[in-house]
């Protein structure tokens, strides 16, 4: 491993899930499907072990090294998931089952649109899932997830028996030539939860009874999903145009009459 990158050429269907290897070292398992073939990397997120292991059918092929985000100027362990087509479905193990492991750090990018079909969610929250948003502090271990695509839609559906549904992370269907980028829903959501925060090109009408947003506080001090857009503005990108016309005031009162 020389990168953050695991690449996946064309759609498939995506499952994340936590586990430990034989060391006690905490794992974090992504699971990718496409047609018949089934494809399982697993790495190591704390302490880092300095290894990946990618199984596919009998085969197993262990890398030397893990994912790493050489963004920050200090690199630190961070996993991009690029598929370079449609997410077909990204889900965790099943309803209230973790999807990330503690002091893992992922970024989902899908080349199209992204289907969320079940919870996708971490071992432990950070915050409380209220309108309070209060940290916990025992429970940050700076795990982060984030999912975004620039040229399609994030597609929510539930597939279990109360129709809700729990996505945590920063989701974003953004692009700046999509005319499609937003939220959409397939059947029916009774109540769905996002810890985290949401952002679209595009709002489109949902068949959802409740939705719940539940602000990532993290996320106001610079911190996010690796390699994830950011929505910081450069003040080299700020320009201040002074108007060419002076205004002037043509109202000067405002007058009232009985209704």
């Amino acid at each position: 491993m020389n990168g953050g990158g695991i690449y996946v050429a064309g759609s498939a269907g995506v499952a994340l899930s936590t586990g430990s290897d034989s060391s006690g070292n905490l794992t974090q398992i992504y699971t990718i499907t496409q047609g018949g073939t089934t494809t399982t990397i697993t790495t190591p997120v704390y302490p880092n072990n300095n290894y990946t292991t990618v199984t596919s059918g009998s085969t197993t092929v262990t890398l030397s090294g893990v994912p790493m985000n050489k963004v920050p100027s200090t690199p630190q362990q961070g996993t991009l998931l690029y598929v370079d087509g449609t997410i077909s479905s990204l889900s965790g193990p099943g309803q209230g089952q973790a999807a990330i492991q503690d002091h893992s750090q992922v970024t989902i990018v899908g080349n199209g649109n992204v289907n969320i079909t079940g919870d996708v969610i971490y071992k432990h929250e950070a915050n409380t899932l209220d309108t309070s948003d209060t940290p916990i502090s025992a429970n940050n271990t700076n795990q982060v997830l984030g999912i975004f695509t620039a040229n399609g839609n994030i597609n929510l559906s539930s597939p279990y028996a109360n129709n809700n549904l729990q996505v945590d992370g920063a989701l974003a269907p953004i692009g700046q030539n999509c005319s499609t980028c937003g939220f959409t829903v397939s059947g029916y959501i009774n109540t769905f939860n996002n810890y985290g925060g949401q952002s679209q090109t595009n709002i489109f009408a949902a068949n959802m009874t409740t939705q719940n947003t539940y602000y990532d506080t993290r996320f106001a001090t610079g911190f996010g999903p690796p390699w994830f857009p950011s929505t910081t503005i450069a003040q080299s990108d700020i320009n201040v145009v002074a108007p060419t016309v002076t205004p002037t005031v043509t109202r000067m009162s405002w007058s009232t009459s009985p209704q």
